[in-house]
């Protein structure tokens, strides 16, 4: 990577942060504090649970997205979680900095935990991609060798080898390390106060959660919601996707997300999948509706799950139970206004076999979300795909 001056990165500032120029302007950074600018593939990881991968002895894992979007990510054995979307304009990873310099004996893990990845790590297809025999003729047709995708967890990987060679770029900008030198600087002190107060801003929720969880367990506890633990913190789940602050999934139309007119091709044409390619990715909900599965489970605070219970017997208690906690929210004068803007009529409950009154069939489905669906006839559509058995819709 080429360090690059304030000059040569200004215009790129100006553009999504103009108030932050005015602070570097004053500040007249020399050519010793330098900036760097990346372009990553789809699916490369600029951190990989808190540790970067590029450029190491030159730059903070922190800086300004310009191109495409990246994904804040948690992985398990078993789930990954999307935690934060970054889009063009967002500046990222100064929450790390300030953890170390708290000065408290406590420091937090849990960003260490985090990935970033260049484009959404989370995409994933509603189809099937395990066959063997189509991997094969996919290795073949590129002349290199493919790892079958196994479960939705596995499709990121899958696509990641696919866009090996694609032109698709997540481009940012970071901040040389020589920028720390300056963090107890009194003429820095308006940068780092800015910085500061943008992480603030965007961690709002992050900050609440423990009030957030004593909420719902005081709900609870008052309303005798006697149902597993994993049933209430999926209704949980639900109020935060209905308030914009975590993401859930949506149909991927555009290339923000990653290069998927590219994808779908190469999965019609030499994946040879006989469905209609419909690609999943994180997004919050502002103005289109999000979704949430009960078959891919992407909860903050997860409870195992007990057995004896199908995911349309769970699907079926949410309505009542959402309704309930809908009740207890507005009888409580503590509780944030966005959660009080939240309504029943926010939620619909789709099931590739419904047989339950207030679960629509995918048909339904189809025709309230034309995302979807790019085909006017749906012979071909991944009817029985298990994201689609139990699932919740929020618009």
């Amino acid at each position: 990577m080429q360090a690059l001056s304030w000059d040569e990165v200004r215009d790129d500032f100006v553009r999504y942060q103009p108030e932050l120029v005015t602070i570097i302007d004053t500040l007249a950074p020399n050519k010793h504090l330098p900036f760097y600018k990346l372009a990553l593939p789809y699916g490369a990881l600029l951190t990989d649970q808190g540790r970067l991968q590029y450029g190491q002895d030159q730059v903070l894992s922190a800086g300004l997205i310009t191109r495409h979007q990246c994904e804040i990510f948690m992985t398990t054995a078993q789930r990954i979680v999307p935690y934060i979307l970054l889009k063009p304009g967002d500046l990222f990873g100064f929450s790390t900095i300030f953890n170390r310099d708290s000065g408290l004996s406590y420091q937090p893990e849990l960003p260490n935990m985090m990935s970033i990845s260049a484009g959404v790590r989370s995409l994933f297809c509603l189809s099937k991609l395990s066959d063997r025999h189509k991997i094969a003729q996919l290795a073949r047709a590129l002349g290199r060798p493919f790892t079958s995708a196994k479960t939705f967890l596995n499709h990121g990987h899958l696509f990641r080898e696919l866009a090996a060679e694609n032109d698709w770029r997540a481009e940012m900008i970071l901040f040389g390390k020589e920028w720390l030198a300056y963090r107890h600087d009194p003429a820095f002190a308006p940068f780092y106060l800015y910085m500061l107060q943008n992480t603030f801003k965007n961690q709002v929720f992050q900050r609440d959660f423990l009030s957030w969880q004593v909420l719902f367990a005081d709900i609870a506890e008052t309303k005798s919601l006697k149902y597993q633990t994993y049933t209430l913190d999926t209704v949980k789940h639900l109020f935060a996707l209905a308030a914009g602050v975590v993401p859930g999934f949506a149909p991927q139309i555009d290339e923000e997300s990653a290069p998927t007119a590219f994808l779908k091709q190469s999965l019609e044409e030499l994946y040879h999948l006989e469905q209609e390619v419909v690609l999943m990715g994180p997004a919050y909900f502002e103005n289109d509706p999000i979704y949430y599965a009960l078959a891919y489970p992407t909860l903050l605070d997860y409870s195992l799950k007990l057995s004896g219970g199908s995911q349309l017997k769970t699907l079926a208690l949410l309505p009542r139970l959402i309704q309930r906690h809908l009740d207890s929210l507005q009888n409580q004068d503590r509780v944030p206004q966005w959660a009080k803007k939240i309504t029943m009529d926010q939620f619909r409950f789709y099931h590739s076999d419904p047989a339950k009154k207030d679960i629509a069939s995918l048909p339904t489905l189809l025709k309230a979300d034309t995302r979807f669906s790019q085909r006017n006839n749906h012979d071909d559509w991944p009817w029985h795909s298990l994201f689609l058995k139990g699932l919740i819709g929020v618009s």
